[in-house]
């Protein structure tokens, strides 16, 4: 799970349970893909039902008779179809507009420190200028593999800095003002540092080519 910071320790598997990934979609997704998720879709595949069914009683009482209205039914839920489909590209704007809000490069204002701590109440996660702290255990970064992952995961534009103890094991923060002033003050070697250079530089055409593609 992610905390306020954008902090996720992994070890090993991830969201085991179905009711953990249903309960982190729901928190996780943005209004605007909520709405279409949970409010609009379950309409539309509700009022395709319906007319389908009716279109089935219909044309067993007496084919020849209600046909025109079944073709009115069949029309209609194109109509809807269409619609839908046509709102898509809009939505994708929407979303990404809302997705530049939520992510802030700006490090002019942020405070310069010895020690970024981004703990929460279920683990202790802090960073000086060589090492990582997991609870109180250190990791030296020229010991880690470090990265800078994207994802589209719930059409939401997840940016994080990933700390690789291993190869199944890893700690990763949100990437925001604190996280790229503690990347440059302690000059952390990032192995794909020209996508944070991008992203950074270019972030319009990064967030679009996340949402679209998850991935560099």
């Amino acid at each position: 799970m992610y905390n306020e910071f954008g902090l996720k320790l992994h070890k090993g598997g991830v969201f085991t349970k179905l009711n953990d990934i249903m309960k982190f979609e729901k928190a996780s997704m943005n209004k605007i893909r909520y709405i279409v998720n949970y409010r609009i879709a379950p309409v539309y595949a509700l009022i395709t039902v319906i007319c389908l069914v009716m279109i089935g009683i219909l044309m067993e009482a007496d084919e020849s008779r209600y046909t025109p209205v079944a073709i009115g039914l069949f029309v209609f839920i194109g109509v809807m179809t269409v619609v839908l489909l046509a709102s898509i590209p809009y939505t994708r704007k929407l979303e990404i507009k809302a997705e530049l809000k939520c992510y802030d490069f700006d490090t002019s204002s942020v405070e310069s420190k010895d020690v970024y701590d981004f703990s929460d109440e279920e683990v202790s996660f802090r960073f000086d200028k060589n090492r990582m702290y997991i609870n109180n255990t250190f990791y030296w970064y020229n010991h880690l593999r470090i990265i800078v992952n994207t994802s589209n995961y719930l059409n939401r534009i997840w940016i994080m800095i990933m700390f690789f103890i291993n190869e199944s094991d890893y700690g990763q923060v949100l990437l925001n003002g604190d996280t790229l002033n503690m990347v440059e003050k302690f000059n952390i070697n990032l192995v794909n540092r020209e996508t944070l250079d991008f992203i950074v530089n270019h972030k319009e055409e990064a967030f679009d080519r996340i949402y679209k593609k998850g991935h560099f």
